[in-house]
């Protein structure tokens, strides 16, 4: 059997950006992100959303979603600044319809895939947090931290001339 080149089956395919006016402002919208960068941009948002419990909120995954989806998929300029702000730039964008007008400017299915790959990425995050081996880790983690703390403590207490209080108090203690 004769083999077939790749690229005469997968032929690259020049997808251009769409164009729209926000504010007098022509905003460019691009019609397909990379995978690569699909995944940069779940593991963002994930990080972004994640709480140090282990869960997201809904609020808080919708104004992380559509930031980066604005910061990503157009030319509009997001700071780190704004993002220190995310409920506040969200509340402008939003109040200004402006979420509303990009998303409309992103293929359906393109936009329906990346929010499938966040929200699920997101569920399958609480799934293990809460999980056997996430609880394992968790306790791993907080154990490690811990054990840095008191090797800290015991280096300091090791300086002090007169631990003659702390020698009372262990000895007290056992």
């Amino acid at each position: 059997m004769a083999k077939v080149s790749f690229n005469k089956v997968a032929p690259i395919k020049n997808i251009d950006p769409k164009v729209i006016n926000i504010c007098g402002e022509d905003v460019t919208v691009i019609q397909y992100l990379p995978v690569a960068d699909k995944i940069a941009m779940v593991e963002t948002i994930a990080e972004a959303v994640i709480d140090n419990t282990g869960f997201s909120s809904p609020i808080r995954l919708e104004v992380h979603f559509y930031l980066e989806l604005i910061k990503t998929y157009t030319n509009i300029s997001i700071t780190d600044k704004m993002i220190e702000n995310s409920a506040k730039t969200y509340d402008l964008l939003e109040c200004n319809h402006i979420i509303e007008e990009i998303v409309s400017a992103i293929p359906e299915e393109e936009f329906d895939t990346i929010f499938d790959y966040v929200t699920d990425t997101i569920k399958h995050m609480e799934t293990y947090n809460t999980s056997y081996a996430g609880v394992l880790k968790a306790t791993s983690n907080d154990y490690t931290a811990t054990e840095a703390d008191v090797q800290t403590l015991l280096s300091e207490l090791g300086e002090v001339q007169d631990n003659s209080i702390l020698q009372g108090v262990l000895a007290k203690l056992g």
